[in-house]
């Protein structure tokens, strides 16, 4: 989630969205147990971070290209946030 290409983002997301999908039982919160130790605290800090970046950016915007940056952070937040209603709505 943290990459700078996003087609490497994009494929991250599709491969654990896929992987949340796996009927089996145990195999599932084997995988669950583990992305709830490690994939989502990494997640939720870096969505922090990201947002204290936005609050430090959006107070000193001036300038055109300062608000150009805080859009692009802004889509980043968007776009990890479909990511997670799209894991909750798999009931992860």
């Amino acid at each position: 989630f943290d990459n700078r290409d996003q087609m490497v983002r994009t494929a991250v997301r599709t491969i654990t969205l896929q992987v949340y999908r796996v009927g089996d039982p145990l195999v599932r919160r084997f995988v669950l147990q583990h992305a709830a130790e490690s994939y989502f605290s990494e997640l939720a800090f870096y969505l922090r971070d990201l947002w204290l970046r936005m609050d430090v950016a959006a107070e000193g915007a001036q300038e055109q290209r300062q608000f150009v940056a805080i859009e692009r952070e802004h889509e980043l937040q968007v776009d990890l946030l479909i990511y997670l209603s799209d894991v909750f709505e798999l009931g992860v």
